[in-house]
């Protein structure tokens, strides 16, 4: 059974790999956005979808505040954060979707060809839910 890699942190002298049953543990998704914010990990398009499927958008945002990360006041803003990243990695959370975000058109691909614009406002009212 081959395991998925999730995300990985550049250190130590080989890297940190993140799966599953790490990444179920909040105090290691803490310690990863941590290393994102110092631009020393990175999360896969799959580590996203995990992270989405397994925590509730409030919890994210607690994460986030925990680690400081975005160090946003705004949980809109936040959440636009988490989106951002996680389209860049390749991961639609609005529609758990797979494919390609192109940034200077603001549309999402995805695997199977569909596309759409990103509505930032929509995110960014998300918060209204938690």
């Amino acid at each position: 059974m081959k395991l998925d890699v999730l995300a990985f942190h550049i250190y130590p002298y080989e890297g940190t790999q993140y799966f599953e049953k790490d990444l179920i543990v909040k105090n290691k998704v803490i310690e990863l956005f941590d290393y994102c914010q110092i631009l020393q990990a990175s999360i896969s398009d799959k580590g996203w979808e995990f992270l989405f499927k397994n925590y509730s958008l409030k919890e994210l945002i607690e994460i986030d505040k925990e680690s400081g990360w975005f160090d946003d006041n705004d949980e809109g803003e936040s959440l636009k954060s988490l989106f951002y990243h996680s389209l860049l990695s390749g991961f639609n959370p609005l529609k758990m979707q797979y494919g390609t975000y192109f940034e200077s058109t603001n549309v999402f691909q995805s695997l199977e060809g569909n596309t759409g614009e990103i509505d930032w406002e929509k995110v960014y009212n998300l918060k209204d839910e938690l």
